[in-house]
Formats: structure tokens, C-alpha cells, sequence
């Protein structure tokens, strides 16, 4: 949803039209994001996405991806 250009310029308009779309269709749609680092003008980690895990789990891809795609955030 941000321009590749300027990753700090905030949110790209026609992206948030087509997910206020989906969300108007009954879809429920949780953002996420996360940097590839494709180039040196991104820093590493500049888009994070965050999960809550209860605190009786332990850290692993599946206890971190299903408040993610329950859209639990931190």
C-alpha cells in the first residue's frame, strides 16, 4: 500500500480504494507488511508486521501467523 519510490510518503490512495472494496464485499482482509530488501535505499526492517502470541506459546511461524490472520494485532 505505500509507493516503492518513497516507502515514508504514507499509505497509496488506489491501493486503499481496492481494500476498502474487499471489505465492502464482506471480506475481511488483515494488512500485513514486511521489506524484502531489494535495493539500498530501503533499510532493513522499515516495515514490520506485529502479532500478539499469548504469552504461554512459544515462538514459532504457526503460533505467529494465526493472530496475523485472525487480524490480532500487538
Amino acid at each position: 500500500m505505500t509507493s516503492w519510490t518513497n516507502l515514508y510518503a504514507g499509505i497509496d490512495p488506489y491501493s486503499l480504494s481496492d481494500y476498502y472494496r474487499y471489505l465492502n464485499c464482506g471480506y475481511f482482509v488483515p494488512a500485513v507488511g514486511g521489506t524484502d530488501k531489494m535495493t539500498a535505499q530501503t533499510a532493513v526492517g522499515t516495515v514490520r508486521t506485529y502479532a500478539r502470541i499469548p504469552g504461554d506459546q512459544e515462538f514459532t511461524y504457526q503460533s505467529w501467523i494465526e493472530p496475523v490472520k485472525q487480524g490480532r494485532p500487538s
